[in-house]
């Protein structure tokens, strides 16, 4: 599902579409009917915060009805959020047969009313674009939200890290606490994962074939290559080679301040170099060999 107006715009675009309304007059457009929209196509969901003009050529140009429909708009402001809001709420009455009340009533549902109270425009702002786009984050955003932000942020160049291969190309961002890529060896995970309550962020690997035996033998395999990966990453790695079923190889940092966004290209760069050296130095290098100790007996 697209917020059309993003839930937290920081582009000159949005700025100025609704520059009359308060921070929360802007929260509640983004999340009233008229603005929500349901994507035809996973990619989509990666839209987020760009312009109108370059969400419709990414992706609603070739959706579903509803995204051609909103793809004819020539911009899109607190009038059209509106006009489509009233649009779907008398689709609702004609597809289940019923009527609301009255016009009052279906304003009262959409909490937009105040779209139309006549009040003044300011000026148009006048704004550069900034190659490096500023991250902006709420104070009082919610921990979900949070972490879809930071992924959002970070996929983009976690992927590019890996030359647009399969590993990560084919994730969306969510709200949960790790990332997960693809390295195609059934029981080896590459992750990320990001912990708010313990301020940290991590580069996993994680080995479980439902073996405990071959789980230690794949981890071996992995450690053989110690000296290498440690001349490759600068931050302590971790080898948990588990005894009982799963081991994991953990390349974590510390006392993370996740609404810092200032950090977040810093962070965001650490899990993408990270997550390239694990992947090539302790998964491409000896796929053969783990390959022959997954397949062995």
């Amino acid at each position: 599902m697209e917020h059309i107006l993003p839930q937290t715009p920081t582009k000159a675009y949005w700025k100025n579409q609704f520059r009359q309304f308060t921070a929360e007059e802007i929260k509640t457009l983004s999340a009233t009917l008229g603005n929500m929209l349901p994507l035809s196509q996973s990619i989509n969901s990666r839209l987020q915060n760009d312009s109108f003009e370059e969400k419709k050529n990414r992706g609603y140009y070739n959706g579903s009805h509803s995204e051609i429909e909103v793809s004819k708009e020539s911009d899109w402001d607190a009038n059209k959020i509106y006009e489509r809001g009233i649009k779907l709420l008398h689709f609702m009455e004609e597809r289940w047969n019923f009527k609301f009340a009255s016009q009052e009533q279906m304003e009262e549902l959409l909490h937009i009313s105040f779209v139309n109270d006549g009040r003044d425009i300011p000026p148009e702002l006048i704004e550069e674009e900034s190659s490096a786009e500023e991250i902006v984050v709420p104070s009082d955003i919610s921990d979900d939200d949070l972490k879809l932000q930071f992924w959002t942020k970070a996929l983009p160049v976690i992927v590019d890290a890996f030359g647009g291969n399969s590993t990560y190309s084919n994730v969306s961002p969510s709200t949960r606490s790790t990332l997960d890529g693809f390295v195609g060896i059934g029981g080896i995970n590459l992750y990320c994962t990001m912990r708010l309550r313990k301020h940290t962020l991590s580069a996993n690997i994680w080995i479980d074939v439902k073996n405990r035996e071959k789980n230690k033998k794949i981890f071996d395999v992995m450690f053989a290559r110690k000296d290498n990966i440690e001349k490759i990453v600068p931050y302590a790695i971790g080898w948990n080679r588990g005894v009982k079923r799963s081991s994991t190889v953990n390349v974590e940092i510390e006392n993370v301040d996740f609404n810092d966004t200032g950090r977040w290209p810093e962070l965001i760069d650490f899990l993408a170099t990270t997550c390239v050296a694990l992947k090539s130095e302790l998964i491409t290098a000896c796929a053969d060999e783990l390959h022959a100790v997954i397949d062995g007996d």
